[in-house]
């Protein structure tokens, strides 16, 4: 059997994921199948690992931070190279991850979408960037499939496949966004947004030090205050106000953009440490 592809999905299109679809024979490949068209089995993905903590039975949890949201990664018994790996590892840290996607069904009807570990390493920035840049190709490369698809007006499953293969579409993909047309309502320009979330963090101004921007008077203040446990989120906020000429609303923008771009992170609830 061949190796099934690891998908390069940014993080908040993963967790908007509904279409989980499980196999019925013994040690077939299930999928989850996201809002573009990926046909994931196994994902690649390369973040900062935020946290790590038990969660029962000998499995750790892991979460992992991209420019849009949050990855939920587990290793238990049957991973214990990835597991001790896991263990190991110090947040806030960037690691490079491929795993198995995994949905879990919630009674409400909801999906809980996380990576099954089968490896993950400690890597650095460049690494992050080079993840972030391919993604959002990648990501617009199915967009584009994804536009092709409901640009034919054909319902029919089998013969939307043969239509975009015909287009050059690869197979794979093809199959993914025939099931993706049928389950999500059209929504190419939330995926857009994510594109641009998930490239945004590497063109920001936060980045010339030279310049008082929000971001960079709060990462002043978080370096000033931290006493090696982080510093308090409110004290953060004052703290950048008498420094800078940003008013409370600028400054907590720029706070919160830092966290959900993984700039930083909170060890504890209100404590806040940069990356």
């Amino acid at each position: 059997m061949n190796r099934e592809t690891a998908w390069r999905v940014f993080g908040r299109e993963f967790n908007l994921s509904s279409c989980w679809l499980e196999s019925e024979e013994e040690m077939a490949p299930n999928y989850l199948v996201t809002p573009s068209g990926a046909l994931c089995n196994r994902v690649f993905v390369v973040g900062v690992l935020v946290g790590v903590e038990e969660a029962g039975s000998g499995m750790l949890k892991g979460l992992v931070s991209d420019p849009t949201g949050l990855f939920q990664v587990y290793a238990g018994r049957y991973q214990p190279e990835a597991r001790d790996v896991l263990e190991g590892l110090e947040p806030p840290v960037y690691v490079a991850v491929t795993g198995k996607a995994n949905g879990y069904r919630t009674d409400d009807g909801g999906l809980l979408c996380s990576i099954r570990l089968e490896e993950i390493s400690s890597t650095d920035e460049r690494a992050r960037v080079n993840w972030a840049i391919n993604t959002a190709w990648r990501t617009v490369e199915r967009m584009k499939a994804f536009r092709m698809a409901l640009d034919s007006g054909i319902e029919e499953q089998e013969k939307l496949v043969k239509y975009l293969e015909s287009g050059g579409v690869r197979e794979d993909l093809a199959r993914g966004i025939s099931i993706a047309v049928g389950h999500y309502e059209p929504g190419l320009d939330e995926l857009q947004s994510i594109v641009k979330e998930g490239l945004s963090s590497f063109s920001d101004v936060e980045f010339d030090e030279s310049e008082l921007t929000p971001k960079i008077a709060v990462k002043n203040s978080i370096n000033e205050l931290d006493n090696g446990d982080g510093a308090l989120y409110s004290e953060i906020i004052e703290h950048a106000i008498e420094n800078s000429n940003y008013d409370e609303e600028t400054v907590e923008r720029a706070l919160n953009d830092l966290l959900k771009k993984g700039r930083c992170y909170e060890p504890e609830p209100g404590q806040i440490k940069l990356i």
